[in-house]
């Protein structure tokens, strides 16, 4: 590949060096402060439709299911996990609005109305749940809304966009908690939901980066309730023994799913990627929300449980069962981890279909305005389609899109050359020097 071919537009390469920037401050600005931007709400302008929602809490029976599968998972001991608290899962649907121009502003209607109005505006059963990035401390469904628009045009169906609770104040597993209780409520509304029931079959879920790995994470356990109980797979839902099956397919851009950063293009791609180092967190001031009380070294998790599978789901062994997984990354530093997952997965029987962008950085479709965004949306809504619609015809197959848009196949059972052996070996290598040195800094800072 020539140099001009890996060189950035203008407008790309202003917003990426602006990006870089931020990243690169020292300190960065204090976590509270950067989750309380990222949250606030964002009037919804042009043709989207949006329908706030929320749902009762699940029940103990339910929490209790996922961390008995945490723990079955897992062969490690000694690791801390606190259990969920039971709440409220917020979301909001979000659809294609048509009919309307780009500077249209949310008509004043009950969140009801909106929805029924989303409804007369979707053509086809394809139903995402969606699931936001923002390394599991940062971001809404309202950063999200247009990127979700669209993937609704592009199928002609809706969005459940999931509002869940962020690290650290929630660290692992709350997220998939609430993802669990949003899918659940999906297949079987609690009362006075505006939806009627969705069938699997019509549902797919979708997610970026970290929400890339909650939607990966869900399916891991899911899978591993349906090897560990007979068929069929039974949760206990709002009082009731509900099945808990599959969903049609799973979605993945740029999936973060290894957080200890051992694989080979967190080094070599940097210089495509936002991220000037492998963790900002280290640069994060002190502030209300972190360091957490007690200290915990890491944003989402316990040190101990980075390299869970639920944690980590480039590090879970076993997809045999899987729904179709569509997994898309640029040529940025977390591009190995779907390189893992979609090797593992063909490898166990499994249909994936994996792309990637070439210079591309971390969750360019979100980020950028460049002819690769609307293609890599249109391969998801695509998938998306087919899984509801010929899931038989969904077959395995592997690209490379280069930067004047031409695709070349690649053999998905070859994408790179770490064995799984290596890189569970190096990634709990990396867990327990970072437990080490965080053990470390403990005791030095009580002797101050």
């Amino acid at each position: 590949m020539t140099s001009k071919s890996k060189a950035w537009d203008p407008d790309t390469d202003k917003t990426l060096k602006a990006m870089r920037a931020f990243f690169a401050q020292n300190p960065l600005p204090s976590l509270s402060v950067w989750q309380r931007i990222s949250i606030k709400e964002r009037p919804v302008v042009g043709p989207i439709w949006v329908s706030r929602v929320s749902f009762p809490p699940a029940e103990d029976a339910l929490r209790d299911q996922l961390m008995t599968a945490i723990r079955s998972i897992s062969r490690d001991g000694g690791q801390t996990i606190t259990p969920p608290s039971v709440d409220q899962v917020q979301a909001e649907w979000t659809g294609y609005r048509k009919g309307v121009g780009p500077a249209a502003p949310e008509p004043s209607l009950p969140e009801s109305t909106k929805f029924e109005n989303l409804m007369k505006d979707v053509t086809s059963h394809v139903t995402m749940l969606y699931v936001h990035g923002g390394g599991y401390c940062r971001g809404s469904p309202s950063g999200w809304r247009s990127s979700v628009a669209e993937l609704a045009k592009l199928t002609g169906g809706r969005c459940l966009s999931l509002r869940y609770r962020l690290a650290p104040q929630n660290p692992f597993p709350h997220a998939l908690f609430d993802l669990l209780v949003a899918y659940l409520s999906l297949l079987y509304p609690p009362q006075d939901s505006f939806h009627d029931p969705v069938k699997a079959g019509n549902i797919v879920i979708v997610g970026d980066s970290c929400g890339a790995s909650l939607c990966l994470a869900l399916v891991q356990f899911i899978l591993e309730l349906h090897r560990r109980h007979s068929s069929p797979c039974t949760v206990q839902f709002h009082d009731e023994d509900v099945i808990l099956p599959l969903p049609a397919g799973v979605a993945s851009f740029s999936a973060y799913g290894e957080p200890t950063h051992t694989l080979p293009s967190w080094i070599s791609n940097r210089k495509h990627d936002v991220f000037t180092a492998i963790s900002p967190y280290a640069r994060l001031p002190p502030d209300e929300i972190w360091p957490t009380v007690p200290p915990r070294g890491n944003v989402y998790c316990d040190i101990s449980t980075m390299c869970h599978p639920l944690v980590a789901p480039t590090l879970a062994e076993n997809w045999k069962g899987a729904p179709p997984i569509w997994l898309c990354c640029g040529e940025e530093m977390l591009a190995d981890e779907s390189k893992v997952i979609a090797q593992r997965a063909v490898s166990q029987g499994c249909t994936v279909i994996w792309i990637q962008y070439e210079i591309m950085p971390h969750t360019f479709p979100f980020l950028l305005k460049v002819p690769q965004t609307l293609h890599s949306l249109t391969s998801c809504a695509n998938f998306c389609r087919a899984c509801v619609y010929a899931a038989d015809g969904v077959t395995t197959q592997g690209s490379i899109v280069d930067r004047l848009m031409s695709t070349r196949p690649v053999d998905v059972t070859n994408l790179i050359n770490v064995s799984f052996d290596e890189l569970k070996d190096g990634a709990r290598k990396e867990m327990n020097r970072q437990a080490s040195d965080f053990a470390k800094a403990m005791v030095t800072k009580a002797k101050i």
